[in-house]
């Protein structure tokens, strides 16, 4: 019979903030970074992973955040703004 700790859980988030960092804490869990843009709490019921997307990005496909970039300012709506 499968058990909670066979179901591993992935948050993606922006960056690792304050706010994620303190509630990692109060939960008495460890943040580990495990290098690439990617992190894993320890002490929690499953195996719970974050990935850092711009970083995750930055490590392995460092092109395409530049991409994303450049498309940015092409984009009319970011045009309009400046």
């Amino acid at each position: 019979m499968p058990t909670a700790s066979d179901l591993p859980l992935l948050l993606i988030v922006a960056s690792v903030t304050p706010t994620l960092t303190k509630e990692i804490q109060a939960m008495n869990w460890t943040l580990v970074d495990l290098g690439g843009g990617y992190r894993q709490i320890i002490g929690a019921v499953y195996d719970c992973f974050i990935a850092v997307v711009d970083e995750v990005t930055e490590t392995e496909h460092p092109t395409f955040r530049r991409h994303r970039a450049d498309r940015r300012q092409e984009h009319p709506t970011f045009s309009k703004a400046r």
